[in-house]
């Protein structure tokens, strides 16, 4: 099946007619989503998680989501160099607003811009990523 654009209606049905277990979506779809309504999740019993990315994603849209759609929504952050994550929050242990912890094969951190220093957790600095998924 082949559709040429997102539509609201459709997603729901098309999740259930195909047993989907995951997804992946920008936060403007859940929006579209939310604003559509959310059908009874005995609806789409397949669906264990709904992956967010590609922008930002605020912890209030992701809490509504979950408490109206009754499904994780672990959001992830990535960019070119890193094949789409870098990394990613567990569906089963997410903390809204939050990014995740790195993948495995990562190694992040933050550091100060004009020293290159490591900052403690809750500063600003430049992000410094390495791993084999990097480019």
């Amino acid at each position: 099946m082949l559709f040429e654009k997102f539509s609201a209606s459709r997603f729901f049905p098309t999740i259930a007619k195909y047993s989907v277990n995951h997804v992946s979506v920008v936060p403007s779809l859940l929006t579209r989503l939310l604003a559509h309504g959310i059908p009874d999740r005995s609806t789409f019993p397949s669906l264990e998680y709904v992956i967010c990315g590609a922008a930002p994603l605020t912890a209030e849209l992701q809490k509504e989501f979950m408490e109206k759609a009754k499904v994780p929504v672990p959001n992830g952050w990535g960019m070119t160099e890193t094949g789409c994550w870098g990394c990613h929050s567990d569906p089963k242990n997410l903390v809204p607003g939050s990014m995740g912890r790195p993948l495995a094969i990562n190694e992040m951190k933050i550091v100060d811009v004009q020293t290159g220093r490591d900052l403690p957790a809750g500063q600003v600095g430049a992000l410094l990523i390495r791993g084999k998924n990097v480019f």
